[in-house]
């Protein structure tokens, strides 16, 4: 019989700018709510599992930022502050974040397209559209294809 030891190391360096304290790269964000959670629901789902999991100092540093962040709405993250209400003068209730309507023009009205077939600049081109709500509207859509792949796959079975 062999003993194994399980072992996570948490680790992410600190993406915050120096000067302001806004992050400059999503990860910590990213993996909080994704790989982080993942790692929690495999273990939940493996009770007799024993494992180490470490957090170094900086990620939990960050982790509780965001948590502050999302507290008192004071946005230091660009995709949370563009996700959080990017026009106060937006069809929506403010209070609940739902999106009542969405009128577009003509020459707003784009194609169906595959983001996948898309190459690395034509994705980038994207991020430059002039309508917000389109910005926001591949923001949610990489949000929910992104978050919670273990939690997902655990609960479609």
């Amino acid at each position: 019989m062999a003993d194994v030891a399980f072992l996570w190391h948490m680790h992410q360096p600190d993406y915050r700018h120096p000067d302001t304290g806004d992050f400059v790269l999503p990860w910590v964000l990213l993996h909080a709510i994704k790989d982080y959670s993942d790692m929690a629901c495999h273990l939940e789902r493996h009770p007799g599992v024993q494992c180490t999991v470490n957090f170094v100092p900086v990620l939990l540093d960050q982790i509780e930022d965001y948590c502050d962040q999302l507290a008192t709405g004071q946005w230091r993250d660009p995709l949370l502050r563009i996700a959080a209400h990017p026009d106060p003068d937006a069809n929506w209730d403010l209070d609940n974040g739902r999106i009542y309507k969405i009128e577009a023009t003509q020459r707003e009205v784009l194609e169906p397209f595959d983001l996948a077939k898309l190459s690395s600049d034509a994705l980038v081109d994207l991020l430059s559209h002039r309508n917000h709500w389109f910005f926001l509207a591949l923001l949610l859509l990489f949000q929910i294809t992104f978050n919670a792949y273990a939690e997902r796959q655990f609960t479609q079975r």
